[in-house]
């Protein structure tokens, strides 16, 4: 099994990547993301639908799930913000207010 190693990546060039989300080909958005995480040292996960799933799934409209969450925070702590994942709960570093964020350039 091939795990990055002093934060090299490998992309294949037989394969074909694109950083479309409605066009053939792997995402290479989520497979740089999957490989980061690796370098970050989370291993494969046994959650089909996680970043860091053994098996590349496509493109899917969240791209980090509980357990991707979890594990990185098991390794390095739970840090300072906070994680807002599409299909679960606001989890929020102890000690910190969230507020409520508005976007400036519409």
């Amino acid at each position: 099994m091939y795990y990055p190693r002093k934060g090299e990546m490998h992309f294949d060039e037989a394969e074909n990547f694109t950083a479309s989300n409605d066009k053939p080909g792997i995402n290479l958005h989520f497979v740089t993301a999957h490989e980061m995480g690796h370098g970050l040292g989370m291993e494969h996960s046994n959650v089909p639908r996680a970043l860091m799933a053994p098996i590349y799934i496509g493109y899917r409209d969240q791209m980090l799930r509980e357990d991707d969450i979890k594990a990185v925070r098991h390794l390095y702590g739970i840090g300072n913000g906070f994680v807002a994942p599409l299909d679960g709960e606001t989890i929020v570093a102890p000690d910190l207010t969230v507020v409520q964020l508005t976007r400036i350039d519409e």
